[in-house]
């Protein structure tokens, strides 16, 4: 039904799609769910879940205006906390993102 309010608590189409540019520029999982590379797993088991509440993928799935963008934005955010499911994997890819910063400065490749 257009026009129809979006129900209280949910993403809207164009909160979808702009979450979707800011996934897509993403470069690691903490900043995929929109963490600082310092939060624990619990944090980011709190943000995926925020994420599913806030863009429910059985609504936006099947949405003609966002058939595209939900189930892949689902699943980059599952490949995500899949990667900092517990604290062990938090370190490992803080690990990796400071080898990468000092990669990137000192000019490796």
């Amino acid at each position: 039904m257009a026009g129809a309010a979006e129900p209280e608590g949910r993403g809207t189409h164009k909160q979808l799609a702009a979450e979707w540019q800011r996934i897509e520029k993403s470069r690691d999982p903490f900043s995929v769910l929109g963490m600082a590379p310092t939060a624990t797993s619990s944090q980011a088991r709190a943000a995926f879940l925020q994420g599913t509440r806030l863009f429910p993928p059985r609504r936006f799935g099947a949405d003609a205006a966002a058939p595209r963008l939900a189930p892949l934005r689902v699943q980059a955010r599952k490949r995500a906390y899949d990667r900092l499911i517990d604290d062990a994997r938090c370190d490992q890819e803080r690990a990796r993102l400071s080898h990468a910063t000092t990669a990137t400065s000192s000019g490796e490749r």
